[in-house]
């Protein structure tokens, strides 16, 4: 995964200006997805975006949510992975799902749309 890109710039030097090559960061909209609930009855839920640099996505959602005190450790989690329901293939990697264990209770309206401020001036 691309994490950086080289574009033109100008260069302005005491007055000097110059066409150069830079490189510069990516950043990318990441949408955090939970599934939880009673094996029979599972409740899909997105609660937030963040803006991030591609890399390392599913430690990020995992740390957010340990952040937030959704999860208390990595065995309340069954697994983590890309939402094939909420993303087409254009943007499945801007997606993570994670499905917590059942055993994990949560309140569905005590679960907030977390407001993420991240990005470099998007």
């Amino acid at each position: 995964m691309k994490k950086s890109t080289r574009i033109t710039v100008h260069k302005n030097t005491e007055g000097i200006t110059q066409e150069i090559s830079d490189e510069v960061a990516i950043e990318e909209p990441l949408e955090f997805s939970l599934c939880f609930g009673p094996t029979s009855s599972r409740s899909n839920k997105n609660i937030a975006i963040t803006m991030r640099t591609p890399g390392n996505d599913f430690e990020l959602a995992i740390g957010f949510l340990f952040s937030e005190g959704v999860i208390n450790n990595k065995n309340d989690i069954l697994s983590v992975s890309r939402n094939k329901e909420l993303a087409d293939d254009s943007n499945l990697e801007n997606t993570v799902l994670i499905e917590l264990h059942e055993s994990v209770q949560l309140d569905p309206d005590k679960i907030r749309n977390f407001y993420i401020n991240s990005s470099c001036g998007i």
